[in-house]
């Protein structure tokens, strides 16, 4: 989404421009529970990229997950 600048937009920003565009379908409480809490539960990786990363751990190679984390 654009208007998240890759994290540096102010939150409420993005909770503002989420409840304009699904407001009608999306109770504000669910958006700011998303926005306040994140959304990595609810990511899934691909099975080409588990099936990657196995065959990396397999040869020896320890793998990690990084992420900027909150940054606005």
């Amino acid at each position: 989404m654009a208007i998240d600048a890759s994290g540096y937009t102010a939150r409420h920003e993005v909770a503002a421009a989420l409840t304009d565009r699904y407001g009608d379908v999306v109770p504000t409480t669910a958006i700011r529970a998303l926005l306040g809490n994140g959304a990595a539960d609810r990511v899934v990786l691909a099975l080409r990229a588990r099936e990657a990363l196995g065959k990396a751990k397999a040869n020896g190679w320890t793998c990690v997950i990084v992420t900027n984390g909150r940054t606005a």
